[in-house]
């Protein structure tokens, strides 16, 4: 089965309408679409959500489109679907073979 992912180029000068949009597509809290814009703005660009069917990443791509966001669907390496969440980056670490929590 292929999957798919989507990728953010560009945020909208409008903030508040980026945040509620990444809120609603990624089915997350406020405070967690808000680490994601800034994570996105630092970066300038992000994979927000990854191995998911055609349908899903397209449906999610036109919600963030709508809002000014710059996204884009392309085929994708991971197999499991996946949201990113910048927070558990600070929180969980790879150790050998298994995420271990930082201490």
């Amino acid at each position: 089965m292929n999957t798919f992912q989507v990728d953010v180029s560009k945020l909208p000068v409008a903030r508040v309408g980026a945040i509620k949009a990444l809120r609603v597509a990624g089915k997350t809290t406020l405070a967690t679409a808000d680490r994601l814009h800034q994570w996105l703005a630092q970066r300038g660009a992000g994979t927000v959500l990854a191995g998911v069917e055609r349908e899903v990443a397209d449906h999610v791509a036109g919600v963030l489109r709508a809002s000014g966001l710059a996204a884009e669907v392309s085929a994708s390496s991971v197999r499991t679907p996946l949201v990113f969440a910048p927070l558990g980056h600070r929180r969980f670490r790879w150790q050998g073979l298994r995420l271990a929590p930082e201490k």
